[in-house]
């Protein structure tokens, strides 16, 4: 037993909850970016589930890519939940289909990365090279030939804002 303000608990038991003064507020659990998402107030191809700092960039990416080559580019994926992203990671190895992440912590899951795909395809490779070299000179990381439409945001050029404060 240990004892706190005189009163004497046992180890195996939780002090009860002190008592709320009659009409205290008690305040509301805050909804989640994963509960805005299964609600429909958010998609998970939606720019507003993501950083501002890093929205921004995709942006001036996505306006660049139509400006300067003609290349319509869409975001596919931005936010995602560590639900989402441990099924995409068993993807190819203890669940059917193929591989399509390389790691159980992604940016993704704190709004800091996005997908795109350029031309309603994955598979041109001038137009990725493109993709890349503008959302470089925008600051943002790519992965290369391993995920060619994936950029993300250095963290040292996150505002700091959560996922849950974005939405």
């Amino acid at each position: 037993m240990e004892s706190g303000e005189g009163a004497l608990v046992p180890l195996d038991e939780e002090p009860a909850a002190p008592a709320l003064a009659e009409g205290a507020h008690v305040p509301a659990e805050q909804p989640t970016a994963a509960d805005a998402v299964a609600a429909g107030a958010l998609s998970s191809d939606s720019l507003a589930a993501v950083d501002p700092a890093l929205r921004e960039r995709v942006e001036r990416v996505i306006r660049r890519m139509k400006d300067e080559y003609g290349h319509d580019v869409r975001v596919s994926e931005t936010w995602r939940d560590q639900r989402r992203q441990d099924a995409l990671y068993a993807q190819g190895r203890s669940e059917p289909g193929q591989v399509v992440t390389w790691t159980r912590h992604s940016r993704h899951t704190q709004g800091l990365a996005a997908d795109l795909v350029v031309d309603g395809s994955y598979t041109g490779t001038t137009a990725y090279a493109r993709l890349q070299r503008i959302a470089a000179e925008e600051g943002l990381r790519t992965l290369g030939a391993r995920d060619p439409g994936h950029v993300e945001l250095p963290a040292e050029l996150a505002s700091g804002a959560t996922i849950e404060a974005l939405v």
